[in-house]
């Protein structure tokens, strides 16, 4: 990506640039001077580590460990971080942050991040304390290593059912409560393709820890935003017919259902027994759990 044609997908290097200028404000407060290149890099790496998870199309932003300059800068020290307060901190992660957010809302590769984060430096580049070392810059390439895998909301993943097939699950979203899995009715072998799912969708969810995804026992075998459309966005963990802490009344007679808002309501009879709340439900599944109770947890939602 050059100036002379830039990608449409890629939010404008200026905004970004201007971001930097308040990264530079807030080092120069903190510091007593301006930063060198490396020092700032260093600062910018973390601000790129908190975009959010779709951003990148070929990686994961908390995989990024470092903007590598070339040609190398002469000043490699960059001790005086470790004393700096959040600020220039922040405003990297702002800088980056609202950058995305002005943009298509795309996903972008780590070549075309890297071009505009070099494009970027060029604006500001004078105000470093080595500002020739910007001014000979020939590429910013990120360094990444490479994290466990880790789902996108609106993966699919399969989970094996130890008789050569798999359950289906989208991931529908993260919050305090977990991971939350949108379960799809049936039984699927991978060489299907994982399309059309829909009429599939149980419209339940259940949270459960992702280490299976992380080991690689369950894998990530597709991706389809639409499936989302079929589970609630804000989905309920559930709580039994009893007091939630000691001293509070119950909230429901037959138990309640509570979203990460915090919104609270009573679950009817029938609600509590699909969930089989005062028997084998679990509010955050283990994964080990999770697994073998995905056919029972779906059955009384397959009519």
């Amino acid at each position: 990506m050059n100036a002379a044609s830039p990608d449409a997908r890629v939010p404008s290097a200026p905004v970004l640039a201007e971001g930097f200028r308040e990264v530079l404000d807030a080092f120069e407060e903190d510091a007593g001077r301006a930063p060198y290149l490396v020092e700032l890099l260093e600062i910018l790496r973390e601000g790129a580590r908190t975009l959010p998870d779709d951003a990148l199309a070929d990686g994961h932003p908390d995989e990024i460990v470092s903007f590598v300059e070339r040609p190398r800068a002469r000043a490699r020290n960059t001790g005086v971080l470790g004393g700096l307060n959040d600020g220039p901190f922040v405003a990297a992660s702002d800088a980056f942050n609202h950058w995305w957010r002005i943009g298509s809302g795309g996903p972008i590769t780590l070549v075309d991040l890297a071009a505009v984060v070099l494009e970027a430096l060029r604006y500001v580049g004078s105000a470093l304390l080595d500002s020739s070392e910007v001014a000979r810059l020939t590429a910013i390439t990120p360094k990444r290593r490479r994290a466990k895998a880790r789902a996108r909301i609106g993966d699919i993943i399969a989970m094996p059912t130890g008789n050569h097939d798999y359950h289906l699950v989208v991931l529908v979203c993260r919050n305090r409560f977990g991971a939350a899995f949108g379960l799809i009715r049936g039984r699927y072998p991978l060489r299907n393709p994982t399309v059309g799912l829909t009429a599939a969708a149980a419209g339940i969810v259940r949270y459960c820890d992702e280490e299976a995804i992380s080991t690689g026992r369950w894998r990530i075998v597709g991706h389809d935003n639409q499936l989302l459309d079929c589970f609630p966005a804000d989905p309920e963990i559930y709580h039994p017919p009893e007091p939630l802490l000691d001293g509070l009344p119950t909230v429901g007679e037959f138990g309640s259902g509570e979203t990460a808002t915090g919104q609270l309501r009573d679950l009817t009879a029938t609600e509590a027994l699909a969930i089989d709340l005062t028997g084998s439900y679990e509010q955050v599944y283990l994964h080990e759990h999770f697994e073998p109770a995905i056919a029972e947890i779906i059955a009384p939602h397959s009519g």
